[in-house]
Order: structure tokens, then sequence, then C-alpha cells
């Protein structure tokens, strides 16, 4: 979802906007690909990961 987004996310970051990556789980456990995250880390973008049960 982000790569459609990979300029704007830049802009924003140039003008000071800080912005995180939020990924919501209801349950115990989650698997990712190491894709799912590669664009987050190469924008460095924080990542939080909240689990609800």
């Amino acid at each position: 979802m982000l790569q459609f987004h990979r300029k704007f996310i830049r802009k924003l970051e140039a003008d000071g906007v800080h912005m995180t990556v939020h990924i919501s789980v209801r349950g115990r456990t989650l698997s990712l690909e190491p894709e799912a995250l590669l664009l987050a880390h190469q924008l460095h973008l924080k990542t939080e990961i909240e689990f609800r049960t």
C-alpha cells in the first residue's frame, strides 16, 4: 500500500511531518512476510504493532 504513496511520504518528511505505520491485530499471533515491512523500513518510518485480544 505504501508503494503508491512513496513520493507523497517523502514530501511530508521534507516538510517536517513524522509518520508511523500502525498495525493492529485482533488475536495473539501475527505472521508477516518480510516484504510487508520493507518499504516502511526503506522510508525510515516508525512501525508499531498492537495486539488486541
